[in-house]
């Protein structure tokens, strides 16, 4: 855990490192784009042009003044004196200007043109452009103000190649910033690249394991649900044989009540597997035709009499339109009504339970809601949020007093949203509890025929039992015999083998977990001979009946199975579809 911390804590700050570096990148090219135009635009182009201009008409006006010119034009005297004082104003109050005026010698000698051309704006008078003296001081302070303009031109050639090389040195700088932070992003993304590499393939490595530990789960909870229900074959078997047979009514009632704890521990052991089943998603919903109320009714009769013992009245009220048929899976409806009905109560001891059963219209389906109330405990407002949770009750006190794994109402949950439903609790400490489940049904018609009575089994059929529990040897063939059949049994899968190598078996129930050789090598075994039950059918008797598992009893050449404890219909289902014997089949 520490070091998976450690890589999404590397993973976020490489990503954050590549968010800044691409905001920077995205910084730096807008910097570089700024100084590409300031290096290439920058008023220093036009300054030497500028200072040219105002030079060029300070000579034609100088021209104009030459005291040789005998013929002067006092009017082209005035027209060239006002560009030239325009120049000088343009000059100095222009981008140009303000440029130059940042450097000191420039500025002085801007300020020294501005002097002069103002001493040369006050004598240019019209009525006095024919004097020859005037024009001659006139020349003499223009010759001054071209030596000026000469000195600022080469001010300015200086200044605009001093800005223009730093501008130029600040874009290659900009740009090899620029280059930099694409390496530093390319380097960042290559890092995040490898750093989500090593993640993923930490996550695969990691997924293997949950794989692995998954599988090491399922084979712990088959051999435990194997274990677990192998001795619990043989106690209810047992009872079941000695509820056939005549004995006082007293110890039939010891009978019926040994039988009913079992079938409690049974129920235990269903939902701790269930639970393990729906959590890895490997639970299906059935969808068969049934009627809603017989299985209500069904959960009813299965309670009234611990409700009478315990002198809690139970009813039912069953909406019209809930006396029908639907279409999905009775038995998780039956085990849902069971454990909220069995939970109520466990927690009423005085009272009531009521069962009420709604449907209504949920699109092309229906919404059957479930609820059971009770008059009992009910459950602290503090507890609410915790039930529903796996080995979860209201308190620590619950288990000691009322029993119970914890698992039920989990389980009522994850059923209910596995039929596309769900679970509402509400309750009142001290007044009693309601637990509401939702779930989808498929509106369904009657079907035409009932559901058969127990099939017959062929007489005198021959069944090898390989079976290494000595008390469910017992139970399962009594059970066997009394349907008619004959029942040779072995110990273990090598035994099997070899029975089954010298006798034609009209079927062989195989055992999955068996010293020597297990249920699945004994099958091929059998399989793969020229033994005399090479072709016939084999039936695995297995307390685990998850999906793999019934996948490798098929793949080794079995023909079905069955859970255990066993039932008598099941068993009779099963025997019923072997053909008569042969005649002169040999005894076992």
């Amino acid at each position: 855990m520490p070091s998976a911390r450690r890589f999404r804590t590397a993973s976020f700050a490489a990503a954050l490192l590549l968010l800044g570096v691409a905001l920077s990148a995205v910084a730096a090219v807008m910097d570089w784009q700024e100084r590409h135009e300031a290096a290439f635009s920058h008023p220093y182009d036009n300054a030497q042009w500028l200072v040219f201009q105002g030079a060029y008409e300070t000579f034609r006006l100088h021209d104009a003044l030459d005291a040789h010119e005998a013929a002067a034009n006092a009017d082209d005297i005035i027209l060239r004196h006002e560009i030239f004082q325009s120049r000088v104003i343009a000059l100095q109050n222009s981008a140009v200007g303000k440029l130059l005026a940042s450097d000191a010698e420039a500025a002085a000698l801007l300020s020294g043109i501005a002097a002069r051309a103002a001493l040369i704006d006050g004598r240019v008078q019209p009525g006095d452009l024919a004097d020859p003296a005037l024009r001659e001081a006139l020349a003499a302070e223009l010759a001054g103000v071209i030596a000026l303009f000469n000195r600022t031109a080469m001010r300015a050639i200086h200044i605009a190649a001093y800005m223009r090389t730093r501008d130029l040195v600040a874009l290659r700088t900009s740009q090899t910033m620029v280059s930099d932070i694409f390496l530093v992003a390319a380097a960042s993304a290559l890092g995040l690249f490898a750093i989500v590499t090593v993640q993923l393939r930490r996550i695969d490595e990691e997924r293997a394991r949950a794989e692995a530990a998954s599988k090491t789960k399922s084979a712990f909870l088959a051999t435990m649900s194997h274990e677990l229900r192998t001795p619990l074959n043989g106690v209810i078997g047992t009872l079941d044989l000695l509820a056939d047979d005549a004995m006082p009514q007293a110890s039939r009632a010891r009978v019926a009540i040994a039988r009913r704890s079992a079938d409690l521990l049974l129920a235990i052991i269903g939902d701790v597997l269930d639970m393990a089943k729906l959590e890895e998603g490997r639970v299906t919903i059935d969808r068969v035709v049934f009627p809603l109320a017989r299985v209500v009714e069904e959960v009813r009769e299965t309670f009234a009499a611990i409700a009478a013992i315990r002198g809690v009245g139970l009813s039912v009220n069953l909406a019209p339109e809930a006396d029908a048929w639907f279409k999905g899976d009775p038995v998780r409806l039956r085990q849902i009504l069971s454990n909220l009905v069995s939970n109520a109560l466990k927690f009423t001891e005085a009272g009531s339970v009521t069962v009420t059963a709604q449907v209504t219209d949920a699109g092309d389906a229906a919404r059957l809601t479930l609820s059971v109330a009770d008059t009992g405990i009910g459950i602290p407002a503090a507890a609410l949020a915790r039930l529903g949770r796996r080995f979860e009750q209201a308190d620590a006190t619950i288990a000691r007093r009322y029993g119970g794994t914890g698992l039920g109402l989990a389980i009522v949950r994850a059923l209910a949203e596995a039929m596309g439903g769900g679970l509402a609790i509400a309750s009142t400490e001290g007044k009693g509890s309601e637990i509401t489940v939702t779930c989808l049904l498929v509106r369904a018609e009657a079907p035409a025929q009932r559901e058969p009575p127990l099939p017959a089994v062929p007489a005198g059929i021959l069944v090898l039992l390989a079976e290494d529990n000595a008390v469910n040897q017992i139970t399962a063939t009594a059970m066997i015999e009394r349907f008619g059949a004959r029942v040779d049994v072995a110990v273990n899968g090598a035994e099997a083998v070899r029975r089954a190598a010298t006798q034609c078996y009209d079927m062989i129930l195989m055992d999955m977990q068996m010293p020597e050789l297990d249920g699945i090598e004994a099958t091929r075994a059998i399989r793969a001979g020229h033994s005399a039950s090479a072709r016939s059918p084999i039936v695995a008797l297995t307390a685990s009946a998850f999906t793999e598992d019934v996948e490798r009893c098929r793949a080794a050449g079995m023909d079905g199975y069955l859970t255990k404890p066993l039932r008598k219909r099941a068993l009779a289902e099963v025997l019923a579809t072997v053909a008569p014997p042969r005649a002169g089949r040999d005894a076992a």
